[in-house]
């Protein structure tokens, strides 16, 4: 596919106001002096198409500013381009501008923000409309790569750079690598379905833990070797002996000892002492269940009037509880009967009145009516008093007999009261035969004093032979402790043997790890070479995709091995050191491998081209921006002047 740029058209434009550049598919050189806006339309260019400039970025200043640096208000920020893919023209164009809104109850207008229309071929598109159109014709990051020479190089982290290029020229398989070197041959048996990579972290973990225990061991040994104790005045042979001497010794003044403590007489007398203690210990058991029979008797007495105790309370609080219901309705029926009272008073107290008028009609009463209106007051003041009266004798005749029944009630709870507290009085009675009880002890006086004789007699028999006993009793501590003084060496003995064995373990350890140490640098080593070899294959096939351009895809280690990387390099110079010719040089023969790769032919941007005498040839159309201080306005030429131009 074939992009070429027909025209490029600016608007207030990063302090471009008016300019429109017809390229006509064609190479063209612009020509001007710095700040003329050379790099502003193709910062233009990349903002119509992807709303970045030339540095990648999104957020730079788009608008005009004045003399004291603040934005120009209400006006149109466009850019449109006129793409020809494959012969078709494709309109394109992105127009930046102020929002201002009228708040209501505002007069005027406020800046809130800016909008971006899109057109294509003069036909307003929303933005995503307009983005996959362009992706139609060619993704971003491809588009950038085909059309800045310094992209690659510059816009790239080198792992990118490192990634298109494997995808660009092919891998190289460890299949190959390890068939191009006969060293090589018994690499895939070590790595075991491995990858290279698997391996090499799986050798370096190895190698790092064996190194720390190698480390380690020479300070075990040393340690092990401060806890042995040289032993030059003994053997364990003639240690041992002398213990079983001594152990013979000790054995025959336990006897003498035994013999001296358990005499004849003594032994008679411990017999009769331990049948004394017996006797005690059985009187004392036989008065003990005794007493705690007796106590649990008189227990279960208590427990019984304490239940009754509890009854009789509770019974006590009901029957209180109903008192005071019928205390509460005699109180109540009493201030009722003194409300009647005064309510008969109230009603006997009214007097027949009449004005001589008919309250209906409002005339005279006839003499004969009002006899008649007097009678029936009369009638129904009697009524009303009778009633009275007869509800009065009612709640009167409750109070009497409510005022009967509390008498009796009274007498009643003394006796519950009386019967209560006669309970508690058993109770006292009982606990204080219990607590006696407790109290009484078994009667062994006959038999205590029976012991203590037998062990009168004991003691003097054994005060007769205490010097010997004591005198043996020494010896023997003395004897446990040269036994134990030998049993001592012997476990110096037993430990050195233990620390030398260890010693052993550990210089057997060593030798092993240390072999195995070997081997995984011996796989390590052979990895480094398959390393090498891949390096060797791959940039050797890499490189043959360009002209000019090479790459350093490895970096030497100071340890012999080797991290991964991607360094453009022109000549043997590496990118960062190349002069600004060498990097156009550079930049346009990996923009003419990646346009065969991509199958795409785009117009590419040359800035700073004044540093370029000549142009290595490239199937495509080139933008050459080119500074002249002799230009103080933007000056364009088709490309056949270029190269004389620029010399």
């Amino acid at each position: 596919m074939s992009i070429k740029i027909n025209s490029l058209a600016l608007q207030n434009f990063k302090g471009v106001t008016d300019s429109t550049i017809s390229f006509d598919g064609s190479s063209t050189n612009i020509f001007g002096d710095n700040a003329t806006g050379k790099t502003t339309h193709y910062d233009a260019f990349l903002f119509c198409l992807f709303g970045k400039d030339s540095q990648g970025k999104a957020d730079f200043d788009i608008k005009a500013l004045d003399s004291g640096g603040t934005p120009t208000h209400n006006l149109e920020h466009s850019v449109e381009v006129v793409l020809e893919i494959d012969g078709n023209p494709l309109p394109l164009q992105r127009i930046y501008a102020e929002r201002w809104t009228k708040k209501r109850g505002q007069a005027t207008t406020e800046f809130t923000g800016h909008t971006t229309r899109y057109l294509i071929n003069q036909v307003p598109a929303k933005k995503k409309e307009f983005e996959d159109r362009i992706k139609e014709v060619i993704d971003e990051s491809a588009f950038r790569l085909l059309t800045g020479v310094k992209y690659f190089n510059e816009g790239l982290t080198w792992q990118k750079r490192r990634e298109l290029l494997l995808e660009v020229c092919g891998n190289v398989t460890d299949q190959a690598v390890i068939e191009s070197d006969e060293a090589l041959a018994t690499l895939p048996d070590i790595l075991d379905n491995r990858t290279i990579e698997d391996h090499k972290k799986m050798i370096l973990s190895k190698r790092k833990g064996i190194n720390d225990e190698l480390a380690k061991i020479p300070t075990r040994i040393d340690e092990v070797k401060k806890s042995i104790v040289e032993i030059t005045d003994f053997t364990i042979g003639n240690v041992a002996a002398k213990i079983s001497d001594l152990e013979a010794e000790k054995t025959k003044l336990e006897t003498e000892l035994a013999d001296l403590q358990n005499g004849g007489e003594v032994s008679k007398l411990r017999v009769e002492l331990q049948e004394v203690i017996a006797k005690i210990t059985e009187a004392e058991n036989a008065f003990n269940k005794g007493q705690r029979d007796r106590a649990n008797i008189e227990q279960g007495k208590v427990d019984t009037l304490r239940k009754n105790h509890n009854t009789k309370s509770n019974e006590i609080s009901t029957f209180d509880t109903e008192t005071g219901k019928l205390q509460s309705e005699k109180l109540t029926l009493e201030k009722q009967v003194e409300s009647l009272r005064a309510e008969w008073g109230e009603v006997d107290a009214k007097k027949f009145e009449h004005g001589g008028k008919c309250p209906t009609c409002g005339q005279d009463t006839p003499f004969d009516q009002i006899e008649e209106i007097e009678a029936s007051f009369n009638q129904t003041k009697a009524a009303a008093l009778k009633a009275i009266t007869e509800n009065g004798k009612t709640k009167a005749a409750r109070i009497s007999e409510l005022e009967t029944i509390l008498t009796k009630r009274e007498f009643t709870r003394k006796n519950l009261a009386s019967a209560r507290d006669k309970i508690l009085e058993d109770i006292k009675v009982i606990e204080a035969i219990l607590s006696s009880i407790r109290k009484e002890k078994a009667d062994t006086e006959k038999l205590n004093l029976q012991a203590a004789d037998i062990e009168n007699k004991i003691a003097d028999i054994n005060n007769g032979s205490r010097g010997a006993i004591e005198d043996l009793r020494v010896k023997l501590t003395t004897q446990a402790g040269e036994i134990s003084e030998q049993n001592k060496i012997i476990l110096q003995f037993e430990s050195n043997d233990k620390s030398e064995d260890r010693i052993v373990e550990l210089t057997t350890q060593e030798k092993k790890l240390a072999a195995e140490f070997g081997r995984l640098e011996n796989e390590l080593y052979l990895i480094e070479q398959f390393t090498r070899a891949k390096v060797e294959l791959l940039e050797d096939k890499i490189n043959g995709k360009f002209n000019v351009a090479r790459f350093k895809l490895f970096t030497d280690q100071i340890n012999g091995g080797l991290t991964e990387t991607c360094e453009t390099v022109l000549d043997g110079v590496p990118y960062g050191s190349i002069n600004s010719a060498g990097r156009v040089q550079v930049g346009l023969d990996i923009i003419q491998t990646l346009q065969a790769h991509y199958g795409v032919s785009a117009p590419v941007w040359i800035d700073n081209r004044e540093s370029v005498i000549e142009l290595p040839e490239i199937d495509t159309q080139v933008i050459s921006l080119i500074v002249n201080e002799d230009d103080k306005v933007l000056r364009v030429e088709k490309a056949e002047s270029i190269n004389r131009e620029a010399a």
